[in-house]
């Protein structure tokens, strides 16, 4: 009896105690263990809800977890739900590998790849990632990830050019405050060696405050490493930069790229190129000045477009700050208010000093609620059913991944559909 209540395995402890008092109803003090005992069972009880919905979708990983809200919208990947968060009471967003996928040693690694890589970075302009569990078997793979409460930039655009193709002032203020977030977050993830590789309107959300929040790094690049056959062509052709068309070796100035053609869309409605054969516009085509289609556009933003927007990366902004410099300097100009790029310096000056004060790799404890450090067995947080685990390394697939920091090797993605259709 005590043995196995010093295991928490309550029922067998109460049922012990039972076959006792069946024996001696008063048995030293065992009619109050039994009590204890039933009263601890209840409470485990309790705590391990079954939401029939939620284990239809991801099996007894939802017992006691998360209870099922609805659904948001589906994609070429994953079919993202909302769900609550039964230990800490919050609304996530759930992202669930599409059936037919988790056979597929290509998206298992591509999901995996997004969930870790993503849990290392902790941005204000980045989706958090709380929660994650990778298997073969279908309905296991899943991303809890931080539920946005608002639009997507697709949203946005797809909105304000079905009612008008006029833009105000405001419009381009609105549009240069979401790409100085934009750079903010992009400088971060580039430090880290990382590129995004996918950056567009969908994989943007626009949260409380109109707070910028990246998300899907699904196709990442990390820089001195390799993942994708030379030649490979991986992103989406509307917002890849010419590099990237090339199948070519790529830095963060191809973020820079995909980054001035969303701030093309937002006051035009639309990419420099939209039909025929984008690729080879990409490389060969000097896109139309924003200003040619729509003059009330200053003169100042358009130059920053532009200069995104060269074809050699030499000639763009060489960092995501250098560009994000200009465009705070056009939104104080053009009647943005100052208090906003003040407070924004705050913060980024406490993040700094947070980050100056914590261990140079990922440890345990900055690592988001739910997520757990690899261990010599399969965990959660880590492949199942198609990898085993060895020290700090798991081998998935296609290749061994490192845990210990953000280092990967021979790892292969092909190019599949990331988009998210929220509609």
């Amino acid at each position: 009896m005590i043995a196995f209540f010093n295991t928490q395995q309550f029922k067998d402890a109460f049922n012990s105690a039972k076959l006792i008092l069946e024996y001696d109803s008063d048995f030293r003090d065992v009619k109050e263990k039994a009590t204890f005992y039933e009263d601890k069972m209840k409470e485990g009880a309790a705590g391990f809800q079954i939401d029939p919905k939620m284990r239809e979708l991801i099996g007894d990983h939802a017992i006691g977890r998360y209870k099922y809200v609805g659904k948001i919208g589906s994609g070429g990947m994953g079919v993202v739900h909302k769900v609550q968060d039964l230990k800490t009471d919050e609304i996530v967003a759930m992202k669930i590998l599409r059936e037919g996928l988790s056979s597929s040693g290509k998206a298992i690694d591509r999901f995996f790849r997004e969930a870790r890589i993503a849990a290392t970075l902790h941005h204000k302009n980045i989706v958090n990632i709380f929660d994650y569990n990778i298997s073969n078997n279908y309905g296991q793979s899943y991303i809890a990830m931080e539920f946005i409460d608002g639009p997507s930039l697709r949203d946005v655009v797809e909105q304000k050019f079905s009612e008008t193709v006029d833009i105000s002032s405001q419009d381009v203020l609105q549009a240069l405050d979401w790409m100085s977030q934009l750079c903010d977050a992009l400088d971060a993830t580039h430090k880290k060696g990382i590129i995004h590789r996918d950056i567009k309107p969908d994989n943007i959300m626009i949260g409380v405050g109109n707070i910028v929040k990246i998300t899907d790094f699904g196709i990442v690049h990390i820089e001195e490493a390799t993942f994708t056959p030379t030649g490979a062509l991986i992103g989406t052709p509307r917002y890849m930069s010419p590099e990237q068309v090339h199948g070519g070796r790529i830095d963060a100035r191809s973020d820079i790229y995909s980054s001035g053609i969303i701030l093309y869309e937002l006051l035009i409605g639309s990419p420099p190129f939209i039909s025929g054969d984008i690729s080879y516009q990409q490389v060969n085509v000097t896109p139309t000045a924003p200003k040619e289609i729509c003059p009330v556009i200053p003169e100042s933003v358009n130059k920053i477009i532009m200069k995104c927007l060269e074809k050699s990366p030499s000639d763009r902004f060489q960092g995501a700050l250098e560009c994000k410099q200009l465009v705070d300097e056009a939104y104080v100009r053009l009647g943005g208010d100052p208090k906003r790029l003040r407070q924004e310096s705050q913060i980024k000056l406490r993040e700094q000093r947070e980050k100056s004060a914590s261990p140079a790799t990922v440890q345990e404890g900055m690592l988001p609620k739910g997520f757990q450090q690899p261990s010599p067995l399969p965990i959660h947080g880590a492949p199942s059913g198609g990898g085993a685990s060895h020290g700090n390394k798991i081998r998935t697939p296609s290749g061994s991944w490192d845990l210990s920091g953000i280092k990967e090797s021979d790892s292969t993605f092909g190019d599949m559909d990331s988009d998210l259709d929220m509609s």
